[in-house]
Parts: C-alpha cells; structure tokens; sequence
C-alpha cells in the first residue's frame, strides 16, 4: 500500500483537538456556521432564481492532495481518514505525476466519486483541481488534440543596428512575419515616419540537409531531402544607418508535460476546456457541487506561461483595434523602444488590452460556468492587476517557501507571492476567503516551526485559506521529487500536525469573521511597471522592488493600509477629507514610486486633494501621459511643491530625488523623498492601532493586526526574527470601557491567560511581553468581566530553568536506524537489442536517478543508434542497455537483530537481479516490510553479512531512458552508521550512547528518520512547588516525559513546559525528550546547514 493503512499512530498526550469554531462567545456573528464574509461572497457570486444559495466551509488546512498512484479504493479512503484525525478542513484533488489511472477516464470519476464520498462523511471539503498536472487549460492535452488551431503563439523579436550597402541575411525560426521594417537612422535620430518595409524579402529555406541511403530504383541508393524549415531575411539596404526591428509569430514549443499549451485570449479555447472538465466532473458529481465539493481550482494560467517579456496571441492584433481604435502591428517597435511622446500609451494600451481580454476569455468564462454551477471559483495564477481578482470567489497566491531563519517574503514585489495585495483585492472585492499554495519546494527538511511561521506571516497580511503543496498520495519512487515535501502521513511530524491544523482554524476563522481598521490606501502602480519594460536603468524592476520595499516599510513599523487598484479608486465616493471605498472611509492615500496613473484614478486624487486628503508620495510622480493630455504634472508640482517632471526623469535615471518639501497650499501633500522616511512622516499624520516598543523604538522585528468585533478587539503579534524580544506593547484608542486583556492560546483558544499589568488610561493601554524566535501571540481585549477559564499570568522567563544544549543525553531510536545507498559505481556490460559488448569508458560514479541521467552525468557515453524516417532527419535513440550497479559497505560490528535490505515499489526499473555479497534476489523475495513507509519492501539479509568490506551488486537490464536504479536502497537495522572523511562508504557499528541536542544529526544516525528519545536524570533534594523547563536551539517537534509523564509536546518555539508537583519526586528524576526529525537525512541524504542556510549533503 502506498498510504498509511497499516500504520498505528504513537500514543501521544498534546493539545486537544480544535472543533471547527472557536471563542463559543463569538459565535453570534455566524449564521448556521456560515460567517458574515462567506455570506456577502455567496449572495454576490451564487444567485439562483429560487433563492440564495448558502455554502458552508469549513476553517483550517486545505492541502493539495497529489493523485501520484495507483489510488486503490482503500488507500483513498484510509488518507481520508487520516486527514480527518489530524484536524484538516479539506483537501484539492490534484492528479499529479505518477497517476495510474486515465485522468477523466470513467476510473479516474469514480475514484473521485469514492473521494467526495468519504469526504461528506468525514465533513471535509473537496475541491477539485482542473488540470492534469498543470498550468490550467489544456484538459490534460485534450483541447489541442481536438483542436489544434487553438495552440498558444509566441513573439519573437530582434532589433539591431546595422550600416547600409551590405547584404542583410539573417535566418529565423519557422512562423509568421508580423512586422519587419528598417527605419533610416540620421545623427543618431531614428525617423520612424519613414520605415522600409522588409516583410516581402523574407521567405522560406529548407535548413537542414538529409542524406539517406534509400532509392526508388537499382540504379541510385543516395538521397538528398532537407528536414528543419526556417524563415530567412536576404536583403541589401540602401546606403546609410539603419535600425532594423523584426517581429515573428511563432508556436510555442517545449511547454511542459504536453509540448504545447492553449491560447487564453481565445474564447472557443477557454470554452473547450470548460467543456472537458468541468461539464464533466458535473455530469458524474453535479449533486455533490455546492456541498461537499465546493468548488474548481485554477493554477497558473497566465497570457504565456514561458517566461517572456512581451506576451502575445494570434488574436491580439483584431482584439487591440477593437479596445483601443488604431493598430498595434506598426506600433509593435513602441514595445522595445522609445519611439515618441506616444510610447508609454502604446504600451499601457497594449498590456490593458491583453489583461482586459485575458479577463474576458478566461476569467470570465470560468467564473460564470462556476455561479452558474453552485460552485466556487478558486485560482492561483499570475496576478495581471489586482482587480483581476475580483473575478475569483476565492483569490490566491503562491507564497511561503522558506525555513526560519531568513527575512520573510512579506509583500513580495511579484504579485503572484504578494499577500498583502491579495488581502487588500479580497477585502475590498467582498471575499470571504484568500488563499495561498504554500510551502512547496521547502524540501525535506522543512519542520512544524517553518510551517507555523510561514503560516502566520501570511496570515497577518490576509490570507485565511492555506493549501500546503502537498498531501503526496505516495512519495516512493521519482514520486517524492514533485517540489517536496508531502507534509502529510509519511512525514514523521505528521501526528503532531493537529496542533498546526488547531492554529490554523483560529488564525483563518480571524482573518475572516473580524474587520481591521485601516485609513490608508496605497496606490498599485501596475500601469507604470507596464511602461517600463525593457527600459534601461532597470527601470521596472527598481518600480517592482520599491513597491515593495514600500509595503514592508509600513509593516514592519506597524502602518496597516490596504492596495487599491487605480480603476477601483476611481469607483470610490469623497467622503470629508477622505474617501469612501465600499462605504469605508480612508483619509490617507499613497503614491509610490510610479510613472503614471490612469485618468479616471486621477480625478478621483484631484477631488481627494481638494477636499482636504492627505495625499503622500515618494521618490517618483506619475506624469507620464498614457491617456490625453492633461495638466497633472503641473498639479503634481503644485502640490507637492517640487517640479514633477524633474523628479520623474531623476527617478527614471536612477538619481536621488529632491529634498522634501511640504505643502498644504491644496490640502495635506507631502512628496517624502526616500522609502525609508516614510514610516516618520506618517507618524505625525496618524496614530498607529498598535506599536511595539524596545530600545524607546518601534520595534521592526515585529509583523502585527488586530481584528475588531463590538466589545472585543483582537491583537495578533508576530515576532519573525530568531531572536528573543523583550517589548512594551501600546493599544490606542480601543473604545472599550473597563476592558481586561486575555492572551489566548491559539491551539487551543479555551486556555486564556489573564495579563493583570495591563496599564490602561483613556482609551489606551500598553503592557509588556516577551517573545521567543517565531513565536506569535493573539490578545483579546473586551469589555467584561474574567471569565472562569482566565488563569494567571504565565511566571516571568527567569523563572525558567534553561537546559545546556550542549551537555551530553543518554539517546536511543524509536524506529529502524538507516544506511542510505545513493552512490553506486555504474558499469554498462552490453548496449542495444542483441546484447553488443559496451567498448566506452567506465566503470562512473553515479546517483540513483533514471539511467539517461546517469550517463549524462557519468561522463560515459554510448553508440551513435539512429531511427531512419524516409525522407526525415535521422533522430538518436537511446538504447537498451545491460547494466552492473555495485555498492560497498564497512561492517566494523554485526549487528544485535534483524538487519533489512528495503527499498521503495518503483525503485528499480527495468528487469533486475540484486545481489547481497553475492546472494542473489528478485523482485518476488521483497515483500511488504514496512520502516519508514507503509509501502516499502524488504528482505532480511542478516546472516548474510559479513564484518569487514560488503558489497551490494545491482544488475539491471533498461528498455527505456527512464529506467536504472531511480531511487536508493537502504540498509535497515540496530546500528550505528558511520562515515570518516577518508571512507567512500559507510561502516556499521554499534548504536551510539550518547548525544547533544545541538547536533543536527547525531553521530550514527545521519539518515534516520523517527523519533530520537534524549534521556538524563535529575535530582532534587526535594520536590519544587513550581518548575519550568526550557531549551533552546531547537526547530524539530519534541514531546517532554518526566517519570513516564507526559508534560506535552512543543512543535515549535518556545519550547518550554510547566511541570506539574506530581510529576516531580524528591532525589531522582527521568527526563526523557522525544525529538521527531524530518525525512531529509532518510529521502535525500542531506543535512540543514543553518549558517548557510541551505541543505548540505551529508
């Protein structure tokens, strides 16, 4: 089986439990489990005639749940329940690479069927992934199979400057000439009224030349034919300076998975793929839509997923004329270049169309076929502007991808990782739920503690809907390389993941039932990063990192805002000195750096500005004229007392900007001249909710939010930093009367801690309060009196006896301890069908990896084997090949028990014969024997070892480049492993003794995979009333046992426990630490190098 049926949980003693609502109290703002935010999501996006559709959902992980197998029937149901037990809301079913079974074969819905089945009885949610494996569109390839003239086309392009009176030849790839022309160049002024038309002079040539021995006759067995096409450009130019652009049309080749993709511009493609997938999940699940399926999963759709920097569609040409009234296809050289005073339009037009169509066809059509269906409409794909997300009932992003120990992602200057901009689309569009793909390609060795920070920064910023990348369905073979890790049951934290899933269901439950109050709008200067592409300076990207430095400046000195799209601050109502935005008032707007803004966003600044708004800006202002002319770069200068044009062509040539100057001639503007000063100058503007003081400073090592209800206010505090942060935290203005402050556990939001030296004066109120590394706190603050759960507060930290994590422990291994077979020296013995002898180099050293990759990186080489096409070019084709695999081992002392050879099903490809000094196996002596998986096989191999030098031989006979030796073998059993640096393979011994917790791996076991129990005794002269033990340095998930008691488990920091006097005796006590290590060591024989910060190979 490749799941966890027959594998029984450890008994464990830790937090209980989170049911699916929390704060009992705080429930009456839900209406039969549905919040106020889901409500106001469902009437807007979910109308049926006979009604308002209600949808529940439920709080707390949603992971991508990966259909990498065979998907028996019972293992499908067994993960089910598994998620059910560790507390997850739900799961996205997504067919992966692995998949066994036809994806939308009439297997592959019943499966899923059984899924949605099991899920209703387990109260999960299931959403439905649309593409097989991805990026969203090609319906697993079906689409282009029944219409190819849908594929999806790039655009090509050269620019270059050339003297006249010569011949111009240059070669190009097979498409379709858009636009070629040469434009007379004089005193280093291009004339572009007077362009010479080169498109007549480019035709077609037969490239590559093909000799096959083939006739159609006895007298003649040669031939000649030609095989690659190409375009080519021959053409002399008249005397004189040229600048030469040349646009081709070409299809886009060698995407991923299927070779090509959709076109997303084309609505008949969009509506083909609607067709078959969605319609057809409908047709076999329609009565389950709106109940236990919630909804349909969009990833990573985008204009054109190669990474290019024009993006481009057959239909553009006809879409552009119709949106904007001119033609792009003479204007195509205004995408590479300045061209005139009308380049920044061209440009602007040019992105506006593709995103408007973009929305129309994809977006749109998705979104309409979803409300009309009872579901919802989930995606996470590149974000064109935020208004985009509107589209969406659930908007998403791609963020959290890295351990502690780093500076956070915050505010990421891609769109696409940014959860502030996500948060702000989904306030301001009325979503009740904003989710993120998170945590992919962390790796192995990522913990609980990365995942609960990772978690809680994003969270902060507005996400309450987190989808780990990924449940795996199985991880044996290749299978475990789909950007790990599986956090799910093969992952040895997997019991303790209830406890993350408890803090989860709080943060997301207060992302989305409890509003925030915020007065500052931060201006999304999108339009300016689509003028300044290909700009020198490195203009748009400086424009997409001082966005972003802009947000986190704010942040990290606690000044909330939301970004708003230009065309939805258009949208908004002058309210006083402020402005309304879907009857919420905003008296601050900023405008970062930026180039430009569109018309209708600058009226609305204008009537901002004239009634009193405080406008800010800084480092650049938008004068450039991408849509009328206009006087707003006088006005600009006029308000901010600065020439706006000198301040744009300073920031557009990468100069410092002008001195601040302040200005209230036309209400409050304030041009601040550098990021860095704006956090100060909006601290005499407005007061901050909630400030972090150490040192008598604003403490940026903090991330924070509060959330507001009537009589209660919430503050959730985040120190991202590895250090530990003593500060002196002040509320203002909270407008509660007679308030007390509760710290409340967010695992388990019953246990409150009541903070009695809360200071509290005229509204305002400040406290202190200490934080470990990562370590997030949520605070309640509400009028009333101490409820009976409030307990005291937690003892100050010096009260806490701080372990040595140096200091020695007695240790030992819950599970099998590992040797980790991954470097084998490779012999090819014969090559091709009739077993010819292999006369290339060898024997290599190589990794376990499919054999194509092998011999890449081996350095050995094979015959030239050619596949003859008459009349086609000669391909190279990899052979079958006979291969020898040998491995060796030090065995210094047998081992006490059983010892194992086990492996993972898959690992070896192709027919295969293994041998054990000498002792032969086959496939059938591996039976099931599960170690550190449910599915692996094994075979006891104990009385054959020998002490001294062991080898191991693999001899494998590969019909296919994906065949070999793909994945280790291991060595299972009671010993020690060990490797010397002079040693190129491991030596056996005895189990270790003895170790610290501060090494990463202790010696002997830098493979294993388990639980390390640390044992050492203690002694009291007599029982203490109070204990608190700590210990510090730690990352991994460690349960603390005194005398055989449980005192609780510490997935993360800090990790300190509260003894209880009945754990404790006089003289002798047994502290007993169970540590649970991450698969890195088992799966990729590496090891985290904190310093680096990166995995080091063991």
């Amino acid at each position: 089986m490749n799941g966890p049926k027959h594998w029984k949980n450890p008994k464990r003693i830790m937090t209980p439990r989170l049911k699916n609502k929390f704060f009992e109290k705080d429930l009456n703002e839900l209406v039969d489990g549905v919040s106020v935010h889901q409500l106001f999501l469902i009437s807007n996006f979910l109308h049926q005639k006979n009604g308002w559709y209600q949808m529940k959902m439920n709080f707390g992980l949603c992971p991508f749940w990966f259909w990498n197998g065979a998907m028996t029937d019972d293992e499908i149901q067994n993960q089910i329940n598994h998620m059910k037990e560790e507390g997850i809301g739900g799961f996205m079913i997504q067919p992966r690479m692995g998949l066994e079974i036809p994806y939308l074969g009439q297997e592959w819905f019943e499966k899923v069927r059984l899924a949605v089945e099991t899920a209703k009885e387990c109260g999960l949610d299931v959403w439905l992934s649309d593409e097989y494996p991805y990026p969203t569109g090609n319906a697993g390839g079906q689409v282009l199979l029944e219409h190819p003239e849908y594929a999806a086309a790039e655009l090509k392009t050269w620019k270059l400057d050339i003297s006249g009176d010569q011949e111009l030849i240059m070669d190009l790839p097979w498409g379709k000439a858009i636009w070629a022309a040469a434009y007379p160049v004089h005193t280093g002024t291009v004339d572009w009224n007077h362009p010479l038309d080169l498109a007549p002079a480019i035709g077609t040539i037969g490239a590559e030349p093909i000799f096959q021995m083939s006739g159609l006759t006895p007298y003649n067995k040669k031939r000649f034919f030609f095989g690659k096409t190409i375009k080519r450009l021959q053409y002399k130019l008249p005397p004189g300076n040229w600048r030469v652009y040349i646009f081709m049309q070409v299809t886009m080749e060698h995407m991923k998975f299927f070779g090509k993709f959709i076109d997303p511009l084309n609505k008949q493609a969009v509506a083909c793929f609607i067709q078959e997938t969605h319609e057809k999940y409908y047709q076999y699940l329609g009565p389950e839509f709106g109940k236990t399926i919630k909804g349909f999963f969009a990833d990573e759709i985008d204009l054109q997923p190669h990474d290019a920097d024009l993006r481009w569609s057959p239909l553009l040409p006809e879409l552009f004329l119709k949106n904007k009234g001119y033609t792009l296809i003479p204007n195509l050289p205004a995408l590479l270049d300045q061209v005139d005073q009308k380049t920044a339009k061209i440009r602007y037009d040019y992105w506006d169309v593709l995103t408007t169509e973009f929305m129309a066809s994809f977006d749109s059509q998705v979104a309409d076929w979803c409300r009309n269906h009872q579901v919802l409409y989930a995606a996470e794909k590149p974000i064109l502007r935020s208004r985009q997300l509107q589209y969406m009932d659930v908007p998403g992003i791609d963020a959290g991808h890295q351990k502690v120990n780093t500076v956070p992602a915050i505010a990421n200057k891609k769109y696409r990782a940014n959860a502030k901009l996500l948060g702000s689309a989904a306030h301001f569009y009325g979503k009740g739920r904003a989710l993120c793909e998170c945590f992919h390609s962390v790796g192995w060795g990522m913990t609980l503690q990365d995942m609960k920070w990772m978690i809680d920064w994003l969270g902060i910023q507005g996400v309450n809907l987190f989808v780990p990348h990924a449940f795996f369905y199985t991880t044996d073979g290749l299978a475990k390389h789909d950007a790990p890790p599986s956090s799910f049951y093969q992952n040895p934290s997997w019991p303790q993941m209830h406890i993350l899933s408890n803090h989860v269901k709080t943060l997301s439950q207060l992302g989305s039932d409890y509003r925030q109050q915020v007065e500052i709008l931060v201006i999304d200067p999108i339009t300016s990063q689509w003028t300044a592409m290909l700009e020198p300076h490195d203009l748009k990207n400086r424009l997409t990192e001082d966005f972003s430095k802009l947000q986190q400046s704010l942040l990290r000195n606690h000044f909330d805002f939301y970004i708003i799209d230009p065309q939805e601050l258009s949208q908004g109502r002058i309210d006083g000195p402020g402005i309304a935005i879907n009857n919420e008032s905003f008296s601050i707007v900023i405008l970062p750096p930026m180039l430009n803004l569109e018309k209708a966003a600058r009226e609305k600044i204008k009537e901002f500005v004239a009634s009193g708004g405080t406008l800010l800006a800084t480092q650049c202002l938008p004068v450039e004229n991408i849509d009328g002319a206009e006087d707003f770069p006088t006005l600009l200068s006029d308000w901010f007392a600065v020439d706006a044009n000198t301040v744009y062509q300073q920031y557009r040539q990468d100069s410092p900007a002008p001195v601040s100057i302040r200005n209230q001639t036309h209400g409050q503007a304030i041009f601040v001249p550098t990021i860095e000063e704006l956090p100060e100058n909006l601290a005499l503007l407005t007061a901050r909710p909630i400030t972090i003081i150490s040192g008598g400073k604003e403490n940026n090592a903090f991330l924070v939010n509060h959330y507001i209800q009537p009589e209660k206010i919430y503050l959730l505090a985040l120190n991202v930093s590895g250090e530990t942060q003593s500060v002196e935290i002040h509320w203002g203005d909270f407008g509660l009367l007679n308030p007390i402050l509760e710290e409340v556990s967010m695992e388990d939001p019953a246990q409150k801690d009541f903070i009695a030296d809360f200071h509290c004066h005229n509204g305002h109120g400040s406290f202190k309060a200490e934080f470990a590394p990562y370590q997030s706190k949520l605070y309640r603050l509400q009028t009333g009196k101490l409820t009976a759960q409030s307990t005291s507060r937690t003892p100050p930290k010096n009260d806490i006896l701080w372990l040595d994590p140096q200091a020695k422990w007695q240790i030992s291994v819950q599970q099998m301890n590992t040797a980790r077979f991954d470097q084998w020296e490779l012999q090819i013995d014969s090559v091709g069908p009739n077993h010819t002898p292999y006369q290339g180099v060898g024997p290599g050293r190589v990794r376990c990896r499919p054999i194509i990759n092998q011999m890449a990186e081996s350095g050995m080489y094979l015959p030239v084997v050619l596949s003859d096409y008459f009349g086609c070019p000669l391909e190279l084709v990899f052979p079958p090949l006979d291969c020898r695999y040998r491995t060796q081992f030090q065995i210094a002392e047998l081992p006490s028990s059983a010892a194992w050879l086990v492996m993972e099903p898959g690992s070896i490809q192709g027919q295969w014969q293994l041998a054990v000094n000498g002792h032969p196996f086959i496939h059938q002596d591996f039976q099931s024997k599960p170690v550190y998986l449910p599915s692996n096989l094994g075979v006891e191999v104990t009385s054959l070892l020998k002490s001294g030098l062991n080898e191991l031989e693999l001899q494998v006979s590969t019909n296919h480049n994906s065949d070999g030796l793909i994945n280790p073998l291991y060595l299972c059993g009671p010993f020690g492993v060990y490797q010397t640096t002079a040693q190129k393979y491991w030596t056996i011994d005895k189990l270790p003794e003895e170790s610290s917790f501060s090494q990463e791996s202790p010696d002997g076991l830098p493979c294993y995979a388990g639980i390390i129990r640390y044992r050492r005794k203690m002694v009291f002269d007599q029982t203490p009333s109070t204990l608190r033990l700590g210990i510090k340095g730690i990352e991994n998930p460690i349960e603390l046992l005194v005398n055989g008691h449980s005192a609780g488990v510490r997935p993360w920091e800090p990790f300190v426990w509260d003894l209880a006097p009945e754990y404790l005796q006089p003289g002798e006590n047994l502290l007993e630490f169970k540590v649970t290590t991450t698969l890195l060591g088992l799966l990729e024989g590496s090891r985290f190098d904190p310093k680096l910060h990166r995995y080091v190979e063991i």
